[in-house]
């Protein structure tokens, strides 16, 4: 099994049995002060990890693309400046496409917009995956105010999508690229946010995130589901409300047989305070007909924005080798101090759900802040999670706790001893080498860095 770290990123190894126990390696990568935010194996089961560097005083921002083979060996590490740096620059998604080009997706404010709110726009460079070489880079369409979200993925027939979200104007975008980087079509979506994809089969994606809708004088937000062709035909469109709540879906993943799976969480009711708050699974057949729909609840309630401790950005979904998903949501618990503010308790839900009926085979909770979901060589659930010690500053432990995948019960445990936080887990199916993408502080220097930092468990 493998994890990694970036600029204050960490990665670690670990072999793919169930109870990995020990380190077998640990590695720094080039970047002194930055941070990785995305990864993703390229064709020979390589990792390669995206984020963004900087000097220690915020100058000089840039890019930066990393490589690093399954047993520690650094391949290549490069850095591009960004094309208009913004003050906080951003690097949110990086893909392997089936031609082994490496697809990185950020964010950069381009100073051609109002001097008040100057423009943001999605940037998307392509990389040969094997040796770093840049072979393009562009500005996707369309320009926004307040941009606050950002996906990608490449679908069946090779075409890459993008999604991106202006909270300001409440429109989301949808770009189809060609393999060579060429427009194929884009949409424009009025009162829609945050749309995670998945791959369908015939090249066709299915979009899942929110939106909003106005009933009984109130405005409740909802799931939305989109289903849309290679050629970006819209095939269907679904908004599913869940007893009038505040509905948020964050992530999606589609079956073989063109079935969807679409979990988030949906609170209730609307308004100022929350007495529940659930994380909800539905279901859609390649017609858009609801399936099923499952529903298990969150410790967060009776609390006003529970949203900001059920993040709709930290739900997760995979397939099991039985084909039924298991999802992660956030699930903070609190307890009320003297003064009557709440201490949180970071965690989260883990539960697996019946592919055929949406009945809840097992679920569990797994302390401190989630990063990751994902299956491992053996059908169990990785779970990669990140401990801090206060709210401004990550310097706690990272974790890689695995389930089993037949019951939920604890088969893994592992505390990283260098990395102080994980962002993404990626397992080699062919392999079985695990690799979880994170963060590491060097406070043995002044001032702290963050760095690179990779670490092998076996």
């Amino acid at each position: 099994m493998l994890l990694r770290i970036a600029p204050l990123l960490a990665l670690c190894a670990v072999s793919s049995v169930a109870h990995a126990t020990a380190e077998t390696w640990t590695r720094d990568l080039p970047t002194e002060y930055g941070w990785a935010t995305t990864s993703a194996l390229d064709l020979d089961g390589d990792l390669i990890v995206a984020g963004y560097a900087s000097e220690p005083d915020l100058s000089n921002k840039r890019y930066t693309l990393s490589a690093i083979s399954a047993d520690g060996v650094s391949l290549y590490h490069v850095e591009q400046a960004f094309v208009a740096p913004m003050s906080t620059p951003s690097v949110r998604e990086v893909i392997v496409d089936a031609a082994g080009i490496a697809w990185v997706m950020g964010m950069v404010r381009t100073g051609d917009g109002p001097s008040s709110l100057p423009f943001q726009k999605i940037f998307i460079a392509r990389f040969t995956a094997a040796t770093g070489a840049l072979l393009s880079t562009w500005f996707a369409p369309t320009a926004y105010q307040g941009l606050r979200w950002g996906d990608l993925d490449v679908n069946s027939l090779g075409r890459v999508i993008a999604t991106s979200y202006d909270m300001n104007t409440n429109y989301a975008n949808v770009d189809a690229f060609n393999p060579n980087g060429t427009l194929a079509w884009t949409k424009s979506l009025y009162n829609y946010s945050k749309l995670a994809i998945a791959p369908a089969p015939g090249g066709e994606i299915v979009l899942a995130g929110g939106t909003t809708t106005f009933s009984g004088g109130l405005y409740n937000s909802e799931y939305a589901v989109l289903r849309y062709s290679n050629t970006g035909a819209l095939k269907w469109s679904r908004v599913i409300d869940f007893a009038g709540g505040t509905d948020q879906a964050a992530a999606v993943v589609v079956n073989a047989a063109g079935d969807a799976f679409i979990s988030g969480r949906s609170s209730q009711p609307s308004g100022a305070m929350t007495t529940s708050v659930s994380l909800v699974v539905t279901s859609l057949n390649r017609k858009g007909q609801t399936r099923w729909t499952s529903s298990t609840p969150l410790l967060n309630a009776n609390v006003s924005n529970p949203a900001s401790h059920t993040s709709d950005a930290l739900g997760r979904i995979a397939l099991l080798p039985s084909g039924d998903p298991v999802v992660l949501q956030a699930d903070w618990s609190y307890t009320l101090s003297s003064t009557g503010s709440y201490l949180w308790s970071p965690a989260n839900r883990v539960a697996r759900i019946a592919a055929a009926n949406g009945a809840i085979m097992w679920s569990a909770r797994v302390n401190d802040m989630q990063a990751d979901l994902k299956v491992d060589f053996f059908g169990n659930a990785l779970i990669a999670t990140t401990r801090r010690n206060s709210a401004l500053e990550p310097i706690g432990a990272a974790r890689l706790v695995a389930l089993a995948g037949s019951n939920g019960a604890l088969l893994v445990n592992l505390t990283a001893s260098a990395a102080t936080g994980f962002r993404e887990l990626e397992v080699d199916p062919f392999s079985g080498t695990v690799f979880a993408v994170g963060s590491r502080i060097r406070t043995d220097l002044t001032p702290r860095v963050y760095k690179n930092h990779v670490v092998s468990f076996d």
